[in-house]
This record gives structure tokens, sequence and C-alpha cells, in this order.
């Protein structure tokens, strides 16, 4: 079955998202700190009367694999996010559960279409392979996409913890 592919980057490294499992694409952000959130928690945004947590996958993918971010830095100044109104990150909206969260990405890269077989079984490949947010790799010409599963993103208590925080 062919399925259509949001297709962004982070650092260096290339990711995409099934299609449908993305609520929408934001390319101008407003950003709000908060304190006492997880690590991977950059802050909130307030989107049409809902609160948005805004979630770093580079800082989660770091978190599940107990690493360094992946993105270069010597211009991580570039990227530490402060309040206020951002314009070289993006926002990808989807939805977990119950809660609503935006994806911070570097840059939108294109929709892919694929058929289902096109995406490999990424176990064993490299880093961050065994955990159950990774779906695997999709081949578009010469470069290689990690397809991230948005269910599995956040594990069911971070979920829990979150929508209780937003609730506060």
């Amino acid at each position: 079955m062919e399925k259509q592919f949001v297709a962004f980057k982070i650092g260096k490294s290339f990711y995409c998202i099934d299609i449908m499992e993305v609520q929408e694409v934001i390319r101008e952000i407003s950003i709000t700190s908060v304190p006492n959130f997880p690590s991977f928690v950059e802050g909130v945004m307030n989107l049409r009367g809902r609160i948005i947590p805004l979630l770093s996958i580079d800082k989660r993918l770091a978190e599940i694999d107990n690493t360094k971010s992946t993105r270069d830095t010597a211009n991580n100044d570039k990227f530490s996010i402060k309040s206020g109104k951002i314009n070289h990150l993006k926002l990808i909206i989807v939805k977990i559960e119950t809660i609503t969260i935006g994806l911070l990405v570097d840059a939108l890269d294109k929709i892919l279409t694929a058929d289902d077989n096109q995406v490999q079984n990424a176990e064993g490949i490299g880093k961050f392979t065994d955990h159950l947010m990774i779906g695997g790799i999709l081949q578009v010409g010469e470069e290689f996409y990690t397809v991230l599963t948005p269910k599995f993103i956040l594990e069911k208590e971070e979920t829990r913890l979150l929508t209780e925080k937003l609730k506060q």
C-alpha cells in the first residue's frame, strides 16, 4: 500500500512521519519556556487556545540512547531555545494518546511517497533502532530517512505526567 510521509531534518539527519499521523505543520513558532518539565520538552505554545508541549526529537533520541545531541555542537547556541518567536525551527503537530504535542525540527524537507515494503526494518543497523519510536528506514534516492512512530515518542508515564503538568 502506498503511503505519504512528512520528511524533515534535525541536525544532519533526515527523518519522516506517516502523513496520516501529522495534524499540521507550523513554520513560525512562539515558544514559552517552562520549568520542571522533562529535559526534551523545550517549552509550550498556545495553539488556537490549547497549550501544546514542544518536544526536541534530537534530545529525546539522545536521552533514549544516553548520548549527546546529534546537532553540531559548534553551533549549539544557534539551537538553544528561549521564550519568544522562533523562526529557525519548524513544528510538526501530532497526537499521542490524549495529548497533542509539537515536534521541533530544523527544516521541513518534502512529502515522500513510498510503498509499505520500501520501509526497511532498522534493527541492528544503528543507534536508537531498538526503540519502538523508530519504525524503520526509508531510502529515497540517495537519502536515508529514519521513520518515526509518534505514538511511541513518549512513554505512558511521560504522557500522563505531561498531561498533569499542562492542567496545572
